[in-house]
């Protein structure tokens, strides 16, 4: 008998599957996961801690539970099998996840598109916001800006959020999702925040055309901080686009 059971986890949650088997191999798993066999009256045979994809058990009886328990929240399969049940991977192989459909999948991949609208003698500024202690660690993949007016952009990191909550607001790629922690703010600033991190990039925004920032690794925005992008020049309009996913810390 060969059986592929899995779905996907939120953040620590436990799932039991009643199925009876001799062997367990952990198909797919974007992150560590436990995993724990046991029979009928619930006593534990095997237990797998921190395991990942490729991860296999076979205890020395046969079991008639299943129960994983993931900190972050992911998609999982895995492979029960009985008899001389198996797989037919070589051990060499290397199977390729699309994480980011598994992410998406999960209910953790996030965007935002925000618009600040030009005010005289200030300058447009919005913001990815990671509120402090929120538990999660924000991966910002990609961002992307235009302006109303040809004008130099610097994206850097602060401690302090602006003003606004933006509308609309962020939006679950899994459409129709739960919105996470992440806020995406804004503000007109006459003097915006200061660099005090540095600034990761810049760019140059111009009319009715986006410049885009895709680094190349991800920049993780901690609880407490946020990802400014500031306009240089006053009185433009801006509007940036932000994608992301969330982590458990």
């Amino acid at each position: 008998m060969i059986e592929i059971i899995g779905g996907v986890w939120a953040a620590n949650e436990t799932k039991t599957f009643m199925i009876n088997g001799e062997y367990l191999e952990i198909l797919e798993a974007q992150y560590p996961c436990d995993v724990m066999l046991m029979d009928k009256a619930g006593a534990q045979l095997s237990i797998m801690r921190g395991s990942e994809a490729s991860f296999f058990s076979r205890p020395k009886e046969g079991f008639q539970a299943v129960q994983i328990t993931s900190v972050q929240p992911q998609a999982i399969r895995v492979f029960v099998g009985t008899g001389d049940a198996g797989t037919r991977r070589i051990s060499s192989t290397v199977s390729v996840i699309d994480g980011g459909r598994a992410r998406v999948n999960a209910g953790v991949a996030y965007a935002a598109g925000i618009d600040v609208t030009a005010v005289a003698t200030k300058q447009s500024c919005v913001q990815l916001w990671n509120p402090a202690g929120s538990g999660k660690r924000l991966v910002l993949g990609q961002l992307a800006v235009i302006s109303s007016a040809a004008s130099s952009v610097a994206c850097y990191p602060s401690n302090t959020s602006l003003a606004f909550v933006a509308v609309p607001p962020v939006v679950n790629k899994l459409l129709g999702g739960a919105v996470g922690v992440a806020q995406a703010r804004i503000d007109q600033l006459a003097v915006p925040p200061t660099y005090t991190f540095g600034v990761a990039q810049t760019l140059g925004a111009q009319l009715a055309a986006s410049a885009f920032w895709k680094p190349t690794e991800p920049m993780v925005i901690p609880p407490g901080f946020g990802m400014n992008v500031v306009l240089s020049a006053a009185n433009v309009n801006l509007s940036a686009g932000f994608e992301w996913f969330e982590e458990t810390i």
